[in-house]
């Protein structure tokens, strides 16, 4: 699905969202002071594996999971197409491919850096072997991260719910929590990954708004005398409400 992000007209030229330079120099200092205090961040956040919070958020880990997320977004794909309704299965694709695409990118980006995962050998956050093929260096970005996340703001920008938004996000939050709990990631790993999911996922999406994934003018006619079938998608949760026929 990657591949459709591609297929775009090469006059759409995308546009790194979000545009606000306040999203991003919220976003790198917040970045900045993960990473300036990543060893006493990640010994303190093991400590505490029992609280309510690290277990809510060891329950929510598989929403990071490709293999969990893949198949939810095959299936309301698939639903949405035999519910007939061109509308949602574009924004299940644009919600795919922005996942797809943080994906790559942060794969990408795991095997070049090459940084060390924490481990309880008191090794220091700054260690990095470029290149590596081995998994215990592919720490930064964190991959759960962007997947929870790029779902998160793609969720959100298709659905244009706050409610929506704000519990998307926060399943997202809780899934990068896990990974520093865990210490599977360093803190500024999970910045790094939510930042890469968010500003790729959105990216993707309104860049295929304009493109072929686009509203169509049939979106905007008149209803038919089909229900309109709508589909939205939270991480790991699928939800689709068919309106009641009119009388």
């Amino acid at each position: 699905m990657a591949a459709v992000a591609l297929a775009a007209p090469l006059q759409s030229q995308p546009r790194l969202e979000p545009h606000d330079a306040r999203f991003w120099l919220a976003a790198s200092a917040l970045l900045a002071a993960a990473a300036a205090h990543d060893a006493s961040l990640s010994a303190d956040a093991s400590r505490n594996q029992r609280t309510i919070v690290a277990r809510l958020a060891g329950e929510l880990e598989p929403v990071g999971r490709e293999r969990y997320a893949v198949p939810v977004l095959g299936g309301a794909w698939l639903v949405s197409r035999l519910a007939g309704g061109g509308r949602a299965s574009r924004a299940v694709l644009r919600i795919a491919a922005g996942y797809f695409a943080a994906d790559f990118l942060t794969t990408a980006l795991k095997t070049g850096l090459g940084r060390h995962r924490p481990d309880t050998l008191g090794g220091g956050a700054w260690r990095f072997r470029p290149l590596s093929g081995q998994a215990e260096w592919h720490a930064l970005p964190s991959g759960h991260a962007a997947h929870a996340f790029a779902l998160a703001a793609a969720v959100s920008d298709e659905v244009g719910s706050r409610t929506v938004a704000v519990a998307a996000y926060g399943v997202a939050a809780l899934v990068g929590w896990q990974r520093v709990v865990s210490r599977s990631h360093w803190p500024s790993d999970v910045v790094a990954g939510a930042l890469v999911g968010v500003v790729v996922a959105r990216t993707t999406g309104r860049w295929l708004r304009r493109g072929p994934l686009g509203e169509e003018p049939s979106d905007v006619r008149q209803p038919s005398r089909h229900r309109d079938v709508r589909v939205a998608i939270a991480p790991g949760i699928l939800v689709v409400t068919v309106p009641a026929r009119s009388p």
